[in-house]
């Protein structure tokens, strides 16, 4: 059986009778999966709250602070979709807008990474800032530097801010250079417990993804999700 594309990040198969008998497992699952998205949603929530309350003023995160939102990163085929369902219940015209600057970063994005290929500096470190010539806004930060999909917005934004420990790499701790700055203490013990615990749920839960969408999803950006309705693609490879 072969496959073809559909939308980047997203793979499927060529026989229509495949595409409706493969994604039949996966109609019972999906909102199981976007409630499971949104069990590790919470999580973060609580971890940011707390850091909130251990650093105080030192976190300066706030409505209009946007220097994350330069950062080049990618999300996952959950996220995506999760957004994109999300993205349908707005005003056409807030739909139409974010869809053009969607497209204009998706233009501006692959000059910037064609003009740094080979350059390390591109790889994402959690909880830094872009590098000099690395800055890009995300389609959807708004004019007055306020998300436009905050309530869908990726684990990478709920996050940023925050100390960020990622068991992947651990003797590394991110922070935001705006919170935090070099030489500070940072109490890490509490950190690296909990950061652990949502890392591999979450890992879980993109495991239990992986297991019902077609093999060569991959990872994508916001403007994907913007331009894409990979919400509506998981329900029309089920045939409903």
């Amino acid at each position: 059986m072969s496959w073809k594309s559909t939308a980047p990040g997203i793979l499927s198969l060529a026989s229509p009778q495949g595409f409706r008998s493969w994604w039949q497992r996966f109609a019972v699952t999906k909102q199981e999966i976007y409630r499971a998205y949104e069990e590790v949603q919470g999580m973060v929530k609580r971890e940011f709250d707390r850091n909130l309350q251990v650093f105080g003023d030192r976190i300066q995160c706030r409505r209009g602070c946007s220097s994350c939102c330069y950062q080049l990163f990618e999300i996952t085929a959950i996220e995506a979709a999760y957004l994109a369902r999300w993205l349908k219940t707005q005003p056409a015209e807030e739909q139409a807008d974010l869809k053009a600057r969607a497209e204009r970063y998706r233009e501006a994005r692959a000059r910037l990474l064609q003009n740094w290929r080979g350059n390390r500096n591109l790889v994402q470190i959690e909880g830094k800032l872009p590098g000099e010539g690395l800055r890009l806004a995300c389609p959807a930060l708004g004019y007055d530097g306020a998300c436009r999909v905050y309530e869908a917005r990726p684990l990478v934004c709920r996050k940023y801010g925050m100390p960020i420990f990622n068991p992947e790499h651990p003797d590394r701790l991110g922070a935001c250079e705006l919170n935090f700055q070099d030489g500070q203490t940072i109490p890490s013990d509490e950190i690296i417990r909990n950061q652990s615990l949502i890392h591999h749920r979450w890992q879980e839960v993109q495991e239990q993804s992986r297991s019902s969408l077609p093999a060569g999803t991959g990872p994508m950006t916001v403007a994907d999700a913007i331009l894409f309705d990979y919400d509506e693609a998981l329900d029309r490879e089920q045939g409903q």
